[in-house]
């Protein structure tokens, strides 16, 4: 019960972690000047998809994107106020 907030800053740390290695991929695959999909797929799109559709995608790319950077930034920001709620809590006295 003592070390519970100590595990779960471990835990966020891995999660960020995960969170971080989730944005790299997927911002250098989607992203990539050299061979992104964003590169590559609007000659593909062209003949498949109309406009709107083209657009819906992009918007859900982007949604993608900052959620996995969101996700990172949180989850490192949470770890210290894990750490320090450790730090300042005292076990209880039980008479």
């Amino acid at each position: 019960m003592i070390l519970k907030w100590a595990v779960m800053a471990i835990l966020m740390v891995l999660l960020a972690g995960v969170f971080h290695v989730l944005f790299i991929v997927f911002d250098n695959v989607y992203y990539n000047d050299d061979n992104g999909i964003f590169k590559l797929l609007p000659d593909a799109l062209n003949g498949s998809l109309n406009s709107s559709n083209q657009q819906s995608l992009y918007n859900q790319t982007n949604i993608f994107r900052e959620a996995f950077s969101w996700g990172r930034v949180i989850c490192l920001i949470l770890v210290p106020g894990l750490i320090i709620i450790e730090a300042v809590d005292r076990p209880r006295e039980y008479r």
